[in-house]
């Protein structure tokens, strides 16, 4: 792909479906996923050769939305449960190794 990186929406009124194109890698993924989740929903209608995708997606899936805007001591707080949670999951997987050892 180039440097320069697009993403361009395009929606009739009273349309179902909006085209959606991208070169930029985060909505490439994005619709990647959504198509293989929901195949019937997203149409992928062409891949460039440089990765560029465009795609027909339900227009219930078009959202435009302010960004959470967070105080510094509430992202220390999601930072601190978020590093609690991954701590205890991997010490539930350490668990259930010791469990299949001992089977």
């Amino acid at each position: 792909m180039s440097d320069l990186r697009e993403t361009t929406t395009n929606t009739i009124n009273g349309d179902k479906y909006f085209t959606m194109s991208s070169s930029e890698q985060k909505w490439i993924n994005k619709i990647n996923k959504l198509h293989d989740k929901f195949p019937d929903e997203v149409k992928i209608a062409n891949v460039d050769p440089d990765g560029t995708i465009m795609a027909e997606i339900p227009i219930t899936y078009f959202k435009v939305s302010h960004p959470k805007i967070m105080s510094e001591a509430s992202k220390k707080a999601a930072g601190e449960r978020m590093r609690n949670y991954q701590a205890n999951k991997n010490n539930d997987s350490d668990t259930d190794d010791e469990d299949e050892d001992n089977e």
